[in-house]
């Protein structure tokens, strides 16, 4: 459904739910709760949390997202790395979930050269116990991710390789339009379209955003009103 059957949606059912003693919510307001439900559902169908939520697993896939970097682009960063055989990449702003990464070793000398290597994802405490163990190597078969300040921090023993992760981007805003809305106005981060934003994902969940986007607004006036 569009943004503005969304809301026509909303505005029933919240003022169901409410009897008419919670306020009314502008276009904008009702574009917050909904963003909020959105990104709060698909959380959750990633985390397996919703209930039902193999089912509406698919309704995330214009989400997902595949990358490739080759190692040659890797970032020369005022960030520390923990090893040497470290190389730094910035993922795009967007991406929220990584649920696939791994790493083709481009190496002519290596006995591994264009098969698909593992990339595991530790902390840098696990990371200090692995170098630290003498009798560790370091693995052909693996290597290994760690979050460094904002980046990808991969850590392998091969100097060339292409790096593929997929990821479950964060969803565009939904807008509702509204001709009156201030120039200055955004949603995460994201500046405010006064024609309207449609929900991007698959329609077997927006009845769904729409119940949680409604129960946000109900317990934000609740507590409001408590204080």
């Amino acid at each position: 459904m569009t943004s503005q059957e969304m809301s026509l949606e909303f505005d029933i059912l919240y003022n169901n739910i409410a009897s008419n003693m919670a306020p009314g919510l502008d276009e904008y307001e009702k574009s917050v709760f909904l963003t909020k439900a959105q990104e709060q559902l698909v959380t959750a169908i990633y985390d397996g949390t919703f209930e039902g939520s193999e089912k509406l697993r698919e309704c995330i896939n214009p989400l997902v997202t595949t990358v490739e970097i080759s190692s040659n682009d890797a970032e020369t960063s005022a960030v520390k790395t923990v090893s040497s055989d470290s190389k730094l990449f910035t993922l795009p702003e967007n991406a929220w979930y990584i649920v696939y990464e791994s790493i083709t070793p481009s190496d002519t000398e290596s006995c591994i050269d264009g098969k698909t290597v593992t990339v595991k994802p530790i902390k840098v405490d696990e990371y200090h116990r692995i170098r630290r163990n003498p009798f560790r190597r370091a693995r052909k078969d693996e290597a290994l991710r760690l979050n460094s300040e904002g980046k990808i921090e991969l850590i392998s023993t091969y100097d060339s390789y292409t790096y593929k992760v997929r990821f479950i981007r964060r969803p565009i805003p939904i807008m509702i339009p509204y001709s009156d809305a201030d120039e200055s106005l955004e949603i995460s981060g994201v500046p405010y379209i006064k024609e309207g934003q449609d929900c991007e994902l698959l329609d077997a969940i927006h009845r769904a955003i729409i119940e949680t986007a409604v129960s946000l607004a109900i317990t934000t006036y609740k507590s409001t009103n408590n204080n």
